[in-house]
C-alpha cells in the first residue's frame, strides 16, 4: 500500500523536501524560552499597529470602499499600488527609460514571484546560476523545479563557471542567474553598482540561443540603516529586457501583510500572470488596499526611518556582543542593512545541523541557522559547514546580548581550529 501511495505523487512532489524555514519558524514559536537568532522575523514592537488601525478606521468610514476591499481584485494587482511602485523605482534607480505599470505584478510577498518566475523560465534539467552562499528558501524552489544549480562566489568565479559549462556543451541550458543583491540573506553584504554592471555584461556576452535573465531579489533594500542606496540591476539594463526585479513591502512594513512585487520585461508578464491566475486569481485585495493607503499617506517612508534606527541599534548590540563573547577565531562582516550577521569559524569546524555545536546551542536555549543550509549541492565544491547566520531582527537587545553570550560559551567550550593567517 505504501508503494501505491508513493507512486501517486508527481516527480515534483517527490523531489520537494521539507523547507528548512518551516522547522526554523516552528521551533522559534514552539519553545518560548528559546532565544532565536535564526528565523528572519522582524521586530515585533516596531510593527505599525497604530498606523494600520488609523487606516482601517478611515477605510470603514466609506461603505463602498470597505466592500471593494473585501471583494476580489485583479490578477496583476491594485493599479494605485502599481503606479506608486513604478514611480518610486524610477526615481531610486534614475531610470531614463520609462517603466510601465503593466510591467509590475503585485504578489503574495516576493517569495511567490520568485517561484513563478523560476517556473515560467526553467524546465527540469536547466541550469540556474546562484551566488554562493544564497537564500536557502530559494534553494527549495530550485530543488522543486529539478534544476541544476551552479554556484559562484564572485565575478571571476562566474566567468570560470560559464567557461566550464561552455566546454561541457551545457551553455544552452543556462536560463537564469539569481542574486540577493542588498544586505544579502545570509551574508549581510551587498553587490555594488559596478559589480552589477560587470555581471550583467558577463551574462549578456555568454548568451547564445536565448536571453539569460537576471532575477534580482531586493527584499532587504528598504532595510538600510547605514550608507547610501545602491542602484539595482535595472539601472544596467538599458532596454529593461533581461532583468526581473522582485521586492516586498512585507519585511519593511508588516510581515502579516503579504504584499510584494515584481518588475519584469514585457515579454514575461503574460506568462507570470497566467501562472499566478491559475494559482490564486490575484494577491489579497484587502491587504493591497491597506498597503496602497499606507504608501499614499506617507506612512511607509516614515516607518522606514523608524525601523532603520531600531535595526541600527540591534546590529550594533550584536556586533558588540560578538566581539565580547565569541572566540577570537570567529570572523564576520558588519552589515549596513538587513537582518543578519554571517559568522565564519575556521574551516574544519562543524556547526552544521547535525553538529555537536548546534545541538549544544539548542541545549543552551539559543538557536541559529547553520550556514550549510545556504549552500546548494554542487560538484564544483564541497558544501561548507563552518558558518552560521545570526539574525538580530526579532530578538530584543537584551535577548541578542544573552543569546550571543550563550552561543559564545558553547563555541569557546568546543575545539576550534585556527585560521591560517593566525598561524594555524
Amino acid at each position: 500500500m505504501d508503494s501505491l501511495k508513493s507512486n501517486a505523487f508527481s516527480k515534483k512532489a517527490l523531489r520537494t523536501k521539507d523547507p528548512p524555514i518551516s522547522w526554523l519558524m516552528k521551533m522559534a514559536l514552539a519553545r518560548p524560552h528559546l532565544i532565536s537568532l535564526a528565523a528572519g522575523f522582524t521586530d515585533s514592537p516596531s510593527l505599525p499597529a497604530s498606523e494600520v488601525r488609523e487606516i482601517l478606521d478611515d477605510l470603514w468610514k466609506e461603505p463602498r470602499d470597505v466592500l471593494a476591499a473585501l471583494q476580489y481584485g485583479n490578477t496583476a494587482g491594485d493599479e494605485i499600488l502599481r503606479e506608486w511602485t513604478r514611480q518610486r523605482l524610477e526615481k531610486r534607480d534614475h531610470l531614463n527609460q520609462a517603466l510601465s505599470n503593466e510591467q509590475i505584478v503585485i504578489g503574495n510577498g516576493s517569495q511567490q514571484l520568485l517561484s513563478l518566475v523560476t517556473e515560467i523560465l526553467c524546465d527540469p534539467g536547466d541550469i540556474i546560476l546562484l551566488e554562493d552562499p544564497t537564500y536557502f528558501v530559494f534553494l527549495g524552489i530550485v530543488e522543486s523545479c529539478g534544476l541544476e544549480a551552479v554556484p559562484f562566489a564572485d565575478s571571476r568565479e562566474l566567468r570560470d563557471r560559464l567557461a566550464r559549462l561552455k566546454a561541457e556543451g551545457k551553455a544552452g541550458r543556462v536560463k537564469l542567474a539569481y542574486f540577493v543583491s542588498y544586505y544579502r540573506n545570509p551574508t549581510g553584504t551587498s553587490l555594488s553598482s559596478n559589480d552589477k554592471k560587470e555581471i550583467a555584461g558577463i551574462l549578456k556576452d555568454f548568451e547564445q540561443t536565448h536571453p539569460i535573465y537576471i532575477l534580482e531579489d531586493a527584499a532587504y533594500r528598504d532595510l538600510r540603516f547605514h550608507g547610501q542606496d545602491i542602484s539595482s540591476f535595472l539601472a544596467h539594463d538599458p532596454r529593461l529586457e533581461r532583468t526581473i526585479y522582485t521586492a516586498t513591502y512585507t519585511k519593511p512594513f508588516a510581515t502579516g501583510l503579504k504584499v510584494g512585487f515584481a518588475v519584469a520585461p514585457e515579454a514575461l508578464v503574460p506568462p507570470i500572470l497566467r501562472f499566478k491566475g491559475n494559482e490564486d486569481f490575484g494577491t489579497s485585495h484587502f491587504d493591497q488596499q491597506i498597503l496602497q493607503r499606507v504608501v499614499r499617506g506617507g506612512y511607509y517612508e516614515k516607518h522606514l526611518e523608524q525601523i532603520a534606527e531600531v535595526y541600527r541599534k540591534k546590529a550594533g548590540a550584536m556586533e558588540q556582543s560578538l566581539k565580547q563573547h565569541f572566540p577570537k577565531e570567529a570572523q564576520w562582516n558588519t552589515p549596513s542593512g538587513g537582518l543578519y550577521y554571517w559568522v565564519s569559524l575556521p574551516p574544519g569546524t562543524d556547526c552544521g545541523v547535525e553538529s555537536d555545536i548546534f545541538k549544544k546551542s539548542l541545549d543552551a536555549e539559543v538557536f541559529y541557522v547553520p550556514g550549510e543550509l545556504c549552500y546548494c549541492e554542487s560538484a564544483y565544491r564541497k558544501r561548507p559547514c563552518h558558518q552560521m547566520r545570526l539574525s538580530f531582527g526579532s530578538a530584543s537587545i537584551e535577548q541578542i546580548r544573552e543569546g550571543i553570550r550563550r552561543l559564545g560559551s558553547v563555541l569557546k567550550a568546543s575545539t576550534l581550529p585556527r585560521f591560517q593567517h593566525q598561524g594555524g
